[in-house]
């Protein structure tokens, strides 16, 4: 477990919490573009790119534990671009690793496009993480703060 700030405050982010929560988005995002689930063409869109948004700020708490919220939030969102705009391009070897079900998934398919909306999707995603997150820690710390201002006044 490292400490990560958020603001001022340090935290701790669990590996295994991001797991747990990694595996939930990714059931949920699977869920969300099945279509027995039977949800509407737009919402089963743009709920599946927000949590894929959800899952790549995850993925890079999880990858740096002890990187900051805002320096999590960023990478998410750089990555998060830069796949979208890669859609923009279809050579036929990035089609071909496009192709592979589980770099599909991550890179967009071979007949994926760009699409400014997605982009929107993948914000609100990341957006979600960060607010989470923020809520969470300051939660934890407060309650960790005061704990530590009881031990001072019990050891006086």
């Amino acid at each position: 477990m490292s400490n990560p700030s958020v603001g001022d405050e340090k935290v701790v982010r669990s590996r295994g919490l991001y797991s747990i929560a990694a595996f939930i988005v990714i059931a949920l995002g699977l869920a969300s573009r099945w279509d027995a689930v039977g949800l509407s063409w737009f919402v089963a869109k743009y709920s599946g790119d927000a949590l894929w948004g959800l899952i790549v700020f995850i993925g890079w708490a999880f990858l740096f534990p002890s990187f900051s919220t805002r320096v999590v939030a960023v990478l998410a969102v750089a990555f998060a671009c830069a796949v979208e705009f890669s859609q923009l391009f279809h050579p036929p070897w990035l089609d071909a690793i496009r192709a592979n079900k589980l770099c599909g998934l991550v890179l967009g398919t071979p007949s994926s496009t760009f699409a400014w909306g997605d982009i929107v999707a993948y914000l609100v995603g990341i957006g979600f993480g960060v607010v989470v997150e923020w809520a969470c820690f300051r939660n934890l710390s407060n309650k960790s703060t005061k704990r530590s201002a009881i031990l001072k006044e019990i050891q006086k």
